[in-house]
């Protein structure tokens, strides 16, 4: 079974930290004690700065992280591969619902989104104090503009769901043309 990981370059680890503890994603950070990823022979640089990151609903046991250093990449970045046997209790059909759909707008009726998405954004309360707050790193309002974000995404999301059609990815041929579908309906008459 394969399964996709995300790979992250990053030059502020903790940030990354950070982003997956919040999101309980799996991070390896050590690559199995490599060193580096990044290499500037010239300079002298060398950082690790590549990172895989996953769910860890996916990921199950023999995790095996290696760099691909071989001579003909010309790169400053080495290639870093992860293996590992995916967590068995995730079923194909779960594994299908991984699988983020593709938003279709060319097809959507943006008449509609929009309608749907004013009613749904005229329903969040504005953090008035968050926004108008003048202190230079105020901390204060963070909870109130998180979940202020958080809403206006929601928002999106919902009205999109409802208003644009979406396909799984690569079902759609991105040949694929309105004059095409017209000498196909012809075929069949």
């Amino acid at each position: 079974m394969q399964s996709e990981l995300l790979l992250f370059r990053i030059d502020r680890p903790y940030l990354l930290s950070n982003f997956c503890n919040k999101n309980s994603l799996w991070l390896d950070p050590t690559l199995n004690g490599i060193d580096y990823t990044y290499h500037n022979d010239n300079l002298g640089n060398f950082s690790l700065i590549d990172y895989f990151v996953c769910s860890p609903k996916l990921v199950g046991s023999s995790i095996y992280n290696q760099i691909l250093n071989h001579g003909d990449n010309i790169s400053d970045h080495l290639a870093i591969m992860c293996n590992f046997k995916p967590n068995e209790t995730v079923s194909a059909s779960k594994m299908n619902e991984c699988v983020l759909s593709k938003l279709l707008w060319d097809k959507a009726n943006l008449g509609l989104y929009q309608a749907v998405l004013c009613d749904a954004l005229a329903s969040i309360s504005l953090p008035l104090d968050a926004l108008l707050c003048k202190q230079v790193g105020c901390q204060r309002h963070s909870v109130e503009l998180e979940r202020y974000y958080t809403d206006i995404v929601g928002c999106l999301n919902t009205a999109a769901k409802q208003c644009v059609p979406s396909s799984k990815p690569r079902l759609q041929k991105f040949w694929w043309t309105p004059e095409l579908d017209e000498l196909k309906l012809c075929i069949y008459i």
